[in-house]
């Protein structure tokens, strides 16, 4: 009676198959729903950029901090103004800066405004026009001074508290100029003397003023106001070993 045996056999077998059948598929189950099902279409989308460092944009800047020129002589149109003349001998009136005329035949002097700045020389609180005016003569060769200005105003009218005129190239021409403060200070060819009532050019003895390295000393005039005008603070000639080259 082998055949009972069989089919006992046959059903453990069939419910051992049955059972590792509902294993397998609680077990698909249970990773299906543990690993996040992402559709095919998103398969494919790039992924985001990543985020980058965020950089501060730098503060714009505060009109406000910036100096602005004070006071009544800002008023004054300076390109379009009368100015003393050392070199012509009388005064000047330069339009839209600049005024050009002949002299002689082949010969031509012309005057430009290089530009206007505007200090508080006095500490009144109100500023002074500091301006820079070009002198040019051409005649066969040419030369050209450089003249300071500083106006202020009384009673509503431009006033002339300051003039400097320095000479041409290494005849005392002009190495350097720049305000510091409220103090001007010009760097002047060749030894300037103080003559106690300005300063005046000292020709070095044996250099010909026809080169461009033709001088061995420069000088360093100082000038400041002092509560009533402006003073010399400090007259100082400066060696140059082999010559001063001038610019």
């Amino acid at each position: 009676m082998k055949l009972p045996k069989l089919g006992r056999l046959g059903a453990g077998l069939a419910a051992c198959l049955l059972a590792f059948a509902a294993g397998v598929t609680c077990f698909v189950i249970w990773q299906y729903g543990r690993t996040p099902h992402v559709p095919e279409s998103a398969a494919h989308t790039p992924a985001a950029p990543a985020p980058q460092p965020t950089v501060e944009s730098q503060p714009a800047v505060d009109e406000s901090a910036v100096r602005r020129p004070r006071g009544p002589i800002t008023r004054i149109d300076f390109r379009n103004f009368t100015y003393p003349s050392p070199s012509a001998g009388k005064r000047v009136t330069v339009r839209d800066g600049e005024l050009e005329y002949p002299t002689h035949p082949g010969c031509g002097q012309s005057f430009r405004v290089q530009r206007v700045d505007y200090v508080d020389f006095d500490g009144d609180g109100e500023d002074e026009a500091l301006v820079r005016f070009i002198d040019h003569q051409a005649c066969g060769s040419s030369w050209a001074s450089v003249n300071h200005f500083v106006y202020t105003m009384r009673k509503g009218r431009p006033r002339l508290l300051w003039s400097f005129a320095s000479g041409s190239e290494a005849y005392g021409g002009e190495k350097d100029f720049r305000v510091e403060g409220a103090e001007l200070i010009l760097e002047l060819y060749g030894t300037w003397r103080d003559d106690g009532h300005d300063i005046v050019l000292e020709k070095e003895k044996g250099l010909p003023y026809t080169c461009d390295r033709c001088t061995n000393h420069y000088s360093v005039y100082r000038v400041a106001w002092d509560g009533g005008k402006f003073r010399r603070k400090s007259l100082e000639v400066v060696n140059c070993p082999g010559g001063c080259q001038v610019n």
